[in-house]
């Protein structure tokens, strides 16, 4: 997984100190799932774009329609253990009242109606 991000990461040509915002076209739940996932392997500057695009679009910003050329950078995600909470940990610490386990499923997944 980390030598697979590094390679999409390293053509994008995105180096580890570069800010990286991130957008997506509907309410920011694919933004942000790719925020958690540049902030777990420990890029420093990684934000999400306030709005997404629609917003963007609607303040008139900038867009490209050219696809930019980057030149391929070398990129090392290491992963934030810290942030990982194991099943074990999460058993270990079930009864806590300092725990909060919080289910983002959308009410058809949690039916199983999908998945």
């Amino acid at each position: 997984m980390l030598r697979k991000f590094d390679k999409i990461v390293s053509e994008a040509g995105i180096k580890p100190t570069d800010i990286v915002v991130l957008y997506d076209k509907s309410d920011c739940l694919d933004a942000a799932y790719v925020f958690w996932f540049f902030e777990y392997l420990n890029h420093k500057d990684v934000r999400v774009l306030n709005g997404g695009f629609e917003k963007w679009i609607n303040i008139k910003g900038p867009i490209e329609k050219i696809i930019s050329k980057h030149q391929v950078v070398e990129y090392k995600a290491t992963v934030r253990d810290e942030l990982k909470y194991t099943s074990e940990l999460l058993l270990a610490n079930i009864n806590s009242k300092d725990l909060k386990i919080i289910d983002v499923r959308s009410r058809s997944e949690y039916l199983g109606e999908t998945r």
